[in-house]
C-alpha cells in the first residue's frame, strides 16, 4: 500500500515490523507503550529524530482507539493491522493464547471484526479485498452483524 498510495516507505516499513512491539510483553494499551518502545528503539539506533517521531505517531494511532490516524502512513498501516484480522490464523492465535472463555472470545471477535471493517480500513479497494473475507469469517463465528 506503501508505494500503490505513494507513502513514505521507511516510516510505514518500520511502523509496520514495531507496531505491535509491546504485545512481546503483553503490555497494554500496547499501542500507546508500542509507541514510546518504537522511538526508544530507533534514536538508540540513531535513525533521524524527525523518522523516529513520524514512526513513534504511526504506531501510536494503528488501532484507531484514542488517537485517529491522521497522515497517509498512519491510515496504511491501521489499514494493514485491521486486513491481518481477517485471516482465520489470526484467531486461532486469539483462541490458544486467550485465558477467555470461547464466548468472551467470540464476542471480542466479533466486535473486532466489525469495528476493523467499518472503522480502520480507510481505503475502498483494500475494503473490497478482505470483504469476502468478513462475510466467511460471520458465518464462520456463527454470527450475523
Amino acid at each position: 500500500m506503501a508505494v500503490k498510495y505513494g507513502a513514505d516507505l521507511e516510516v510505514v516499513w518500520l511502523a509496520a515490523m514495531l507496531h505491535d512491539i509491546a504485545r512481546l510483553e503483553d503490555l497494554e494499551p500496547h499501542d500507546e507503550i508500542g509507541s514510546e518502545k518504537a522511538y526508544k528503539i530507533l534514536i538508540e539506533r540513531r535513525f533521524n529524530l524527525e523518522l523516529a517521531k513520524e514512526v513513534s505517531s504511526t504506531i501510536l494511532t494503528h488501532r484507531c482507539k484514542k488517537y485517529a490516524p491522521e497522515t497517509l502512513e498512519q491510515k496504511i498501516i491501521a489499514t494493514a493491522d485491521a486486513m491481518a484480522h481477517f485471516i482465520p490464523p489470526f484467531y486461532f492465535w486469539i483462541g490458544k493464547y486467550s485465558n477467555k472463555s470461547f464466548e468472551e472470545v467470540l464476542e471480542k471477535n466479533r466486535n473486532k471484526l466489525e469495528r476493523d471493517f467499518n472503522e480502520k480500513i480507510f481505503f475502498e479497494e483494500e475494503r473490497k479485498l478482505v470483504a469476502i473475507h468478513y462475510e466467511i469469517l460471520k458465518k464462520w463465528f456463527g454470527f450475523q452483524i
